[in-house]
């Protein structure tokens, strides 16, 4: 059951059981059809979701990678390939995969011009496509313009992410971030199940 404005929603039915994480498996009807929307217009910025967060502040880059490690690791949508398997877009979930967090430090140069070289960062990213073939669907990246001001720029594939979702994304990186930064686990409820279920 949840919870959409005054509405309730409730999911009936559903998998029984978590299937195999080693074979490939068709996408979802909705996947499928934003699967055939992005291949038509992929390497456009129509396939990317991205966001800049201004972090003002003291902040722990250690906790806040860590933080998007975990989420990538909660979402297995987020950590999965997708490719043309016998005839069909399917799916696979990675068990293991790197997730690049480079941090570059723009402090040495005046505020206005770390900004300017921020924006020219961001509408970069937001034009280089996503590689769902080898499960490169989820990218982040720390820029520091001054002791206490960062921008954190966030770029998820539309395949696995919509606006929709972007409540989910800030409230989990959040309560993430805050539990590494004091030193503590983050343990959120488990998730159901997933798209490959």
């Amino acid at each position: 059951l949840i919870r959409l404005g005054s509405h309730r929603i409730d999911f009936i039915g559903g998998p029984e059981r978590r299937v195999s994480r080693d074979a490939w498996y068709p996408l979802l009807r909705t996947q499928y059809s934003i699967w055939n929307i992005l291949n038509r217009y992929r390497g456009g910025q129509m396939g990317n979701f991205h966001r800049a967060f201004r972090l003002q502040g003291p902040l722990d880059s250690a906790a806040l990678r860590h933080a998007c490690r975990a989420l990538v690791e909660r979402h297995e949508a987020w950590r999965s390939q997708y490719q043309w398997i016998e005839g069909r877009p399917s799916q696979r979930v990675l068990q293991k995969f790197a997730l690049e967090f480079p941090e570059t430090d723009l402090s040495a140069l005046p505020l206005e011009a770390a900004l300017v070289e921020v924006r020219r960062r961001q509408e970069a990213d937001i034009r280089r496509p996503f590689d769902p073939a080898n499960g490169a669907v989820f990218r982040s990246e720390l820029l520091r313009i001054g002791p206490e001001d960062h921008v954190l720029l966030l770029g998820i594939d539309h395949l696995v992410f919509d606006a929709w979702s972007y409540g989910i994304l800030v409230q989990e990186l959040t309560a993430a971030y805050e539990a590494f930064r004091e030193g503590r686990d983050w343990k959120p409820e488990p998730l159901p199940f997933q798209c490959v279920d």
